[in-house]
């Protein structure tokens, strides 16, 4: 059971199209743990479907059929097939969702980055994003931090906790600039998300100034 949803305009943006490919790629993963959201993103692409009909018909210009058919040469080619799920399950350590399968590099691997912490970056055409792969060792946990953009985790096996509340497998926590938190995972497994961040994080307390410069995240 999902106990923290997707927020209603993030899956509104997803079922519109005006989600960049870093939020787009994280709400169609949660789709995969979330019958709720499946059913709510079908709800406002019905909606819109209906908004469009109900639009009075405009004059296409003459060479509108040649310029779509020059757009549709144009297109980039289709995005590279889903690793097996067997594959994926072997670099990951846990089952993942096909649209996140299809990012995971061909030489990706676990690589630290803090004590506990290890990520998989994962490459994104769209920069305005960073999309990573995180693996939290049980009982281990981030630092306090703040955000100076939007970031979004989707938790793919595992919990944790960040003192707002607890998170699941499926559940998406939504962190902003009005957001301190220190996310820990359980101690009893190790706990593997999703993160898409807008901006590397701001470590606070007394050591926290000297160790931002070397962040990415």
């Amino acid at each position: 059971m999902i106990h923290n949803p997707a927020p209603s305009e993030l899956l509104l943006d997803y079922a519109s199209g005006a989600l960049a490919e870093g939020p787009a790629l994280l709400v169609a993963s949660h789709l995969a743990y979330s019958e709720e959201a499946r059913a709510d993103v079908a709800a406002f692409e019905a909606a819109a479907g209906d908004m469009l009909a109900s639009m009075p018909a405009e004059v296409l210009p003459d060479d509108a059929l040649a310029r779509t058919l020059a757009r549709i040469d144009a297109e980039p080619a289709p995005a590279p097939a889903a690793r097996p799920k067997d594959a994926a399950l072997e670099i990951v350590g846990t089952a993942i969702p096909a649209p996140l399968r299809r990012y995971l590099p061909h030489d990706a691997r676990w690589r630290p980055a803090w004590g506990g912490i290890e990520e998989i970056e994962l490459p994104l055409g769209d920069k305005s994003y960073r999309a990573t792969l995180m693996r939290i060792g049980a009982g281990r946990g981030l630092p306090g931090h703040r955000h100076a953009g939007s970031e979004y985790t989707l938790v793919l096996s595992g919990s944790f906790s960040d003192g707002r509340g607890r998170f699941d497998r499926g559940d998406i926590c939504v962190a902003d600039a009005s957001v301190e938190h220190k996310p820990a995972a359980d101690l009893d497994q190790p706990c593997i998300c999703l993160v898409i961040a807008e901006a590397p994080v701001r470590l606070t307390g007394i050591f926290g100034r000297f160790l931002n410069p070397f962040l990415k995240r």
